[in-house]
């Protein structure tokens, strides 16, 4: 009799723990969800009207994720919670980190008109604008290895939590299964990224290089050199060819792997 109430016993607690571990699993594997779909309404949002977007979004994903521990609970707290309610925090933060390394110099890049007459009559300006084009390399590299930078973030930090190494196992396959494996790399191209920075920097410093071969009349430019007029005017062609191309790759960071979702 007592073996048989032995046995009870520990299946019982076998069957809690199991109920708890997958309790943290699912709360992780929605927290990290969670920060993808943010990053969608981010690739989803028109920069030139919302340049600051990022910051709203990321006090909206920081808002959700609070409130998804009381959400997901059933029960009582217990340690590998409370441990799972702090990873949780660590992962958003993360994901804002990430989106506003990405996203804060597109919409600083969006909203200033680098190509503008007034740049040319201020030094502080033109520096800013020069700023401004040197952080979105950072920010293009960011984009192109969204996934790569954020699965190697999640297993570090699985891995270095207090959770029992039988809960970080199904922390990380849950995490797979219900979020990371629903997404894979857009279409991103840094080379048409890289190009286009590159013509509006080239454009920049054309006219940073001449300040004898132009004034500005009316707020536009009026130029005293043809041969400079051909070459910036080859320029503003060229960028205003590639802005399209340009902010389009920023739609697609990452992608559903499921087809039938239409998001």
């Amino acid at each position: 009799m007592l073996l048989i109430v032995g046995l009870a016993t520990r299946q019982y607690w076998q069957d809690a723990q199991q109920e708890r571990r997958q309790q943290v699993a699912h709360l992780l594997s929605r927290c990290v969800n969670a920060g993808l779909l943010s990053l969608f309404n981010l690739q989803a949002n028109n920069w030139q009207r919302r340049p600051a977007f990022y910051r709203a979004e990321s006090a909206r994903l920081l808002r959700d994720t609070t409130a998804l521990p009381s959400k997901a609970l059933r029960g009582r707290h217990f340690p590998e919670w409370r441990e799972a309610v702090r990873l949780c925090e660590r992962l958003t933060l993360n994901s804002n980190t990430q989106h506003t390394t990405i996203f804060a110099p597109l919409g600083d890049f969006a909203a200033a008109d680098l190509r503008a007459a007034h740049l040319l009559g201020s030094p502080q300006a033109l520096s800013n604008a020069k700023h401004i084009t040197e952080r979105l390399y950072t920010a293009a590299e960011a984009a192109d290895n969204y996934l790569l930078h954020l699965r190697a973030d999640i297993r570090d930090k699985i891995a270095t939590s207090s959770l029992s190494p039988g809960t970080q196992q199904l922390v990380e396959s849950t995490i797979n299964t219900e979020a990371l494996d629903n997404y894979r790399s857009g279409n991103f191209s840094t080379t048409q990224v890289r190009a286009q920075i590159r013509r509006v920097q080239a454009y920049l410093q054309l006219l940073t290089d001449n300040p004898r071969g132009y004034t500005i009349r009316n707020g536009g430019l009026y130029f005293h050199d043809s041969q400079l007029q051909l070459r910036v005017d080859r320029l503003n062609k060229a960028i205003i060819q590639g802005q399209g191309p340009f902010m389009a790759n920023w739609t697609q960071i990452v992608q559903y792997q499921q087809m039938a979702v239409n998001f």
